[in-house]
């Protein structure tokens, strides 16, 4: 596309020697108007719009499954809402926006917890802990917990997260922070003579979506993430024929861990988003979502009490807005989400939280 920065021009899918992990397309970049309608980008620069204010007001109903004597504002009072970033207009910041505001209300709900995972998990999960802890005892601004790790991944790799009026991928993002360590691992074993192939990643803790040979007949209308889950736990798969004998294979799926955090990438394959999944006994519950539209990104933010708010940096500032709560969700709406009555943005990432250990 012409006027896109050389790091964001992505290729076709390249053939893989499983054809079970070759994601379905990619999301095609787009440009918005002054009024929210999409436009051909510059042939010089892409320049991003401001949105129309108060665009998802009103869309509650499409959100919610209204339940009777069920009142919002109880479970709301449990917790103020989250805070969000407000978009940089000089330094494009909304996937970093919309990744950082839900990860910082995962942590946030138990820091105890979460602090020493993102210790663990990644330099710049690290830095965004100890940015958020100063920021609860007055040391550093609420804006600087999101620039100063935006500026480190930005002295890492400039291409991938640039500065100035330039998208960031959300997906290079959320790899970089939760990175790719691999939970699960699938190999090949030969019915007849049993031989095992090489080790190859089923599922890692950021992981793309996928349905080749998982749907079996069923539309993607109707397989969820649970779904999905259960799909690749079981090692679902191909079948390949041995390279010593040529009998037919099975799959064969190694759990190595649980996760504490689980994100899928859903842009290439638009599955129905599940509130919950079971993780090997795992219960795993939804906390958030992020939007992808009009070259903009917002997301969903699920907090601890199963409260869902929505969050624009363009519209909202450093607000987070009260919705419903994650038990009156139709799964199918978390799909979408509308910057104006004509702009609708897909969902690109899915988050989700380990909540407990037991069966359900």
């Amino acid at each position: 596309m012409p006027g896109l920065h050389p790091a964001l021009r992505w290729a076709a899918s390249e053939p893989a020697a499983d054809e079970i992990d070759v994601p379905f397309g990619r999301q095609k970049w787009q440009f918005a108007s002054k009024d929210g309608t999409v436009a051909e980008p510059d042939p010089v620069a892409g320049i991003k719009r401001r949105q129309s204010r108060g665009v998802d007001e009103g869309r509650l109903a499409k959100v919610s499954r209204p339940e009777v004597g069920h009142t919002v504002a109880t479970s709301a009072a449990r917790t103020p809402a989250p805070p969000g970033y407000a978009w940089d207009e000089k330094d494009w910041s909304c996937p970093y926006d919309s990744l950082f505001t839900i990860l910082r209300a995962v942590w946030v709900g138990d820091p105890s917890r979460w602090t020493p995972y993102f210790r663990n998990v990644s330099p710049v999960a690290a830095e965004l802990a100890s940015n958020w802890a100063a920021h609860l005892q007055g040391s550093m601004a609420w804006t600087e917990t999101r620039d100063a790790a935006r500026r480190h991944l930005h002295e890492q790799n400039p291409a991938a997260f640039p500065m100035g009026p330039k998208p960031a991928s959300v997906s290079d993002l959320a790899c970089t922070v939760l990175t790719r360590a691999p939970l699960a691992t699938r190999e090949s074993k030969c019915l007849s003579c049993g031989k095992l192939s090489h080790n190859a990643i089923a599922l890692s803790q950021c992981s793309s979506l996928y349905t080749t040979n998982l749907l079996r007949g069923r539309s993607c209308e109707l397989f969820n993430t649970s779904d999905w889950l259960t799909e690749v736990l079981k090692g679902t798969a191909r079948a390949v024929k041995c390279t010593d004998c040529k009998s037919q294979t099975a799959p064969v799926v190694h759990t190595h861990c649980i996760p504490e955090l689980l994100c899928l990438d859903r842009q290439s394959t638009p599955l129905v988003i599940s509130p919950r999944v079971v993780y090997n006994g795992s219960m795993m519950t939804l906390r958030g979502i992020v939007y992808w539209g009009s070259n903009h990104f917002t997301c969903r933010v699920v907090d601890v009490t199963g409260m869902v708010y929505r969050h624009d940096g363009i519209v909202n500032g450093d607000k987070c807005v009260q919705e419903t709560t994650l038990d009156r969700v139709d799964p199918i709406t978390l799909g979408s989400s509308f910057l104006s009555a004509s702009v609708e943005c897909k969902a690109a990432l899915v988050i989700y939280e380990r909540t407990n250990g037991n069966q359900v």
